[in-house]
């Protein structure tokens, strides 16, 4: 996985979720563009959370992107 296509993600309009499947199987949920860092260097993203936590992904440990269905607004 490569930052570039999670910026594409982000940057899509309209915006969709989407979910990120790590090697490991943990899965992490991207609900707004706000929730996604990419760290410069296009080695690692970081995931924030509702809850004030957040996750720092390596990603050439992403094993999968899917995207969601947009929500309407």
């Amino acid at each position: 996985m490569t930052a570039e296509t999670l910026r594409e993600l982000m940057h899509k309009a309209p915006f969709a979720p989407f979910q990120i499947r790590m090697d490991n199987g943990a899965t992490h949920l991207v609900k707004h563009p706000d929730y996604l860092f990419l760290v410069p260097g296009g080695q690692y993203a970081v995931v924030a959370e509702d809850n004030n936590c957040f996750h720092i992904l390596d990603l050439p440990h992403v094993s999968a992107v899917t995207v969601l269905e947009a929500r309407p607004a």
